[in-house]
């Protein structure tokens, strides 16, 4: 029973233990010693403090125990401490004893003989916490003032200075604590009031105050006007006092006398030292004396005079000053540096061109300009110097009229030698035709390569040889080189003659004049010189075939037999061939050699065109007629033969009119007739001028033993009537194109059917001369037509050419009216004569001749308005070969 009860009693005590004293339960087993983490300053938590009571705050790692006053130690103060806490904070409080007037540090610390633990018994080692705040540093100390200003008599604003003088730990009072407005503010004044500006530096506040009238002025500043910067109130200061009133006397400056000195040897400046100013007041000198203008003695003074100016200042703000001078004198001659001997090859010119420079030391000028002179006369820097001995004398002057000792410098120019001409040893034309010349020259010359176009390259001889290329395609002529020394002496020109080919060769052919069989003929090909590349299909034959071709360089003989189908055409064409420069020949002539033989059909299709060419001119329309007084007709030469004429409408208002015509001729034993209906129609844009259109349709037959040619065609075009006014002069003039339809039987067997295009072209004046009984029509009159046959084949299988036949006349003429009296209406005789002068050409042959003309007839204007007329007319006066007989009758009936 005693076992169970004292087992009961274990349990019991250690469930107390555990309820009273829980961290002793939670130490069961805790070996490791307690930290003091932090010491810092609570109340208050500035370092610096006045204040009565301090406080830290010491915290543990974990709860500790037996932490009382004794476990710590303090210094710098007689203050009890109290300590308050549990479990791991504690708050350590020093108060009382001389904290209320202690200026000085206090700190705490750990005792030595301290017993603190944590609840396991693990004692604390008394090791400095890691945030360790262990110390305040003590300000109950005031802070000193004192005033401080001018001395003697004020008669104006003067300046004040307060200065604060920390005498503890805080900060003086400055511009932010407590600020000058509240120390200002508690200044004590006597016979001053505060005016101007305010400065507040650091622990210094500047001030101005200005006298209320005469007497004693004082300034004070009370205690407690200020405050450090932990509240402690300032002391005061001391009363600063002055005097107001009016003083007019300047101070007295004593200076030294005027100085005068030499520079020192080589410099520019003289180094003074004089006697320092002295200055006296009446009431005293607050300020000087002060140098206000030159140097300070022992400075280094300029050439020239140098006014010292010393100022010395009251307390009543009168200025006194007294001045001296220092003059430096220069009396040191400049040096020029002497120039080496020279000796110089002469330009081309025959002098040589040198500049001449050197320098003048002197101790105060800098920049001096020497004079160069030769035999006495004032040369530039730059100069042309001849040949011989230049003796140069070279002086200089300083700005002090110190002349240098003069130099003499010797430049002695020597003549020139021409270099010897380049050597060409080269001279090649090249594929591009550039020019390529190389040779010898003098070493380092320039050597310059004219070509012949006058273009130049220049290159430098180094070691004495040049190579030069020209540009491509380079004219051909005299190349010179010449070369140019250093001193600008250019020698004799080399010369060489060069010819670049540039010119293809030429081609001429040469042959007969005529080919009149198809026997072979010889046609000559010859190049202006050798070429490559040419052989038989380079010659253009046509008409014709070549049989032989046989080189002969530059030579060529080409046997051809003609077909005589047509005219031999042989050509060739440019770039057959090219020479040794491989310049392509240019185009040769073009030889035609004539066919003379003219085919039966070919020679009757020409007479037919001929003989309708000049029936086409003799019969078409007289346009002058429209504008000549009214006239229905009248003689117009040769162009007005054989016709009969039918005219609807005179009036220009219904300008329409018609004409018939008929025309019978024999050429050479070609018998043509011929016939056209011609028609037109024109409009007035003024009085003496017809604008119109008009058509001829014609047909005719040519007929020759067993031979004939059948055509019919028409042409179409404008015509043109002018009269000048107020002259009887009219001109007129027509172009018209058309086409014709033939049909030719050469032989009587086989017919032949071919096309041909046809051109007239007249002009024509015309005038009237009125006399008594007669009226006189002079005219002019010049026709032209053309028509060209296209090219067939004949019905026999030959080949006809197209021909080209044209014939022209030009017409100088006389025509007459002669008025006869009848009963009724109105007679006149008409007639006239004309020399025409005419050109025909078939392609083969050219014909020209000269013929005259007559025609004689009437007309008669009825008194109804109508007309009826009738000529005859002869063509062929004067012309072997030709006659044309013709007749014509008119109509004209009024609308």
């Amino acid at each position: 029973m005693r076992r169970k009860y004292s087992l009961f009693l274990w349990a019991a005590l250690g469930i107390w233990m555990a309820l009273v004293c829980p961290g002793h339960a939670q130490s069961a087993g805790d070996t490791t010693a307690p930290e003091a983490l932090a010491l810092v300053r609570l109340s208050p938590s500035t370092t610096i403090t006045n204040a009565d009571a301090l406080i830290w705050r010491l915290t543990f790692d974990e709860d500790v125990k037996n932490v009382d006053a004794s476990d710590f130690s303090f210094s710098g103060t007689t203050a009890a401490l109290g300590v308050v806490g549990s479990g791991a904070v504690y708050d350590l409080t020093l108060s009382g004893g001389d904290l209320a007037s202690l200026t000085g540090a206090v700190a705490i610390g750990f005792s030595a003989g301290q017993d603190i633990a944590d609840l396991a018994d693990n004692a604390f080692s008394g090791g400095a916490p890691t945030t360790n705040q262990s110390t305040y540093i003590l300000d109950n100390a005031s802070d000193s003032v004192s005033l401080s200003g001018p001395s003697g008599i004020v008669s104006s604003e003067f300046q004040v200075t307060m200065t604060f003088t920390a005498n503890g730990a805080s900060p003086a009072p400055n511009s932010v604590n407590p600020g000058s407005s509240a120390i200002l503010g508690a200044l004590q004044l006597t016979n001053a009031t505060r005016t101007g500006t305010t400065s507040f530096v650091g622990s210094t506040l500047t001030f101005h105050l200005t006298p209320d009238g005469p007497g004693a002025i004082t300034a004070t500043l009370p205690a407690g006007a200020a405050a450090d910067g932990v509240g402690n109130p300032t002391l005061a200061s001391n009363t600063l006092s002055l005097t107001a009133g009016t003083d007019s006397e300047d101070p007295v400056v004593v200076v030294p006398s005027n100085i005068a000195v030499e520079t020192d040897p080589g410099q520019a400046t003289a180094v003074v030292t004089y006697a320092n100013p002295t200055a006296t007041d009446d009431v005293g000198v607050v300020s000087g004396p002060t140098l206000t203008a030159g140097l300070a003695s022992g400075a280094a003074f300029p050439v020239g005079e140098t006014t010292v100016t010393y100022e010395a200042e009251d307390a009543a703000g009168n200025v006194g000053s007294a001045s001296f001078t220092v003059t430096v004198e220069d009396k040191e001659k400049p040096v020029i540096q002497p120039i080496a001997p020279l000796t110089l090859e002469a330009d081309p010119s025959g002098t040589r061109r040198v500049g001449i420079s050197t320098l003048v030391d002197d101790n105060v000028d800098t920049g001096l300009q020497p004079v160069f002179a030769l035999n006495g006369t004032t040369i530039p820097t730059t100069y042309d110097f001849p040949i011989g001995v230049n003796n140069v004398t070279i002086n200089a002057v300083d700005s002090a009229g110190n002349a240098a000792d003069e130099v003499i410098f010797v430049l002695t120019i020597t003549p020139g030698a021409t270099p010897v001409s380049p050597i060409i040893t080269t001279a090649e034309i090249n594929p591009n035709r550039s020019m390529t010349i190389r040779g010898t020259a003098e070493i380092d010359s320039i050597v310059r390569v004219t070509f012949p176009d006058n273009s130049f390259v220049e290159v430098n001889a180094a070691g004495g040889a040049f190579s030069v290329t020209s540009a491509a395609d380079m004219q051909g002529g005299t190349v010179r080189v010449t070369a140019t020394d250093d001193r600008g002496y250019t020698s004799a020109p080399a010369t060489v003659d060069l010819f670049p080919d540039y010119d293809g060769p030429t081609v001429t052919i040469t042959g007969p004049a005529v080919v009149e069989t198809t026997d072979p003929i010889l046609v000559t090909i010859t190049f202006s010189e050798t070429v490559s590349g040419f052989d038989q299909s380079d010659v253009s034959v046509a008409g014709g075939t070549i049989v032989q071709f046989s080189d002969a360089n530059p030579v060529y003989m080409v046997q051809i037999r003609p077909d005589l189908t047509q005219d031999l055409v042989v050509s060739v064409a440019a770039g057959g061939a090219q020479d040794s420069a491989a310049n392509p020949n240019v185009a040769s002539n073009v030889l035609v050699i004539y066919n003379a033989t003219l085919t039966e059909t070919e020679q009757l299709i020409a007479d037919a065109a001929l003989a309708r060419n000049r029936a086409l001119i003799r019969s078409r329309p007289k346009i002058s007629r429209f504008l000549l007084g009214g006239q229905s007709d009248f003689f117009t030469g040769s162009i007005d033969q054989g016709t009969g004429n039918l005219r609807f409408a005179t009036s220009s208002d219904r300008p329409f009119w018609i004409s018939v015509q008929g025309n019978w001729s024999n050429l050479d034993g070609l018998e043509t007739s011929y016939g056209n209906v011609a028609t037109g129609w024109h409009y007035a844009p003024s009085e003496n001028l017809l604008l119109g259109v008009m058509g001829i349709f014609d047909k005719s037959v040519s007929e020759e033993i067993s031979s004939r040619v059948k055509s019919r065609g028409w042409l179409v075009g404008p015509y043109a009537v002018a009269r000048l006014p107020n002259q009887p002069l009219v001109f007129s003039a027509s172009y018209l194109r058309g086409q014709s339809e033939n049909r030719i039987s050469p032989l009587g067997t086989y017919e032949d059917s071919y096309g041909a295009d046809r051109v007239l072209a007249t002009f024509g004046i015309a005038g009237e001369i009125e006399l008594p009984r007669l009226t006189i029509i002079p005219l002019f009159d010049l026709a032209h037509a053309s028509e060209r046959n296209e090219a067939y084949v004949g019905g026999n299988g030959l080949p006809v050419r197209s021909l080209t036949v044209t014939t022209t006349d030009a017409t100088v003429g006389l025509n007459f009216v002669v008025p006869v009296d009848v009963g009724t209406g109105y007679l006149e005789l008409i007639g006239g004569v004309g020399i025409t002068a005419s050109s025909s050409d078939n392609g083969f042959e050219k014909v020209e001749s000269t013929a005259a003309q007559t025609e004689f007839g009437f007309r008669y204007e009825m008194a109804n308005g109508g007309r009826i007329g009738g000529s005859i007319t002869y063509d062929g006066l004067g012309d072997d070969g030709y006659d044309a007989f013709g007749a014509r009758a008119t109509l004209g009936i009024a609308f």
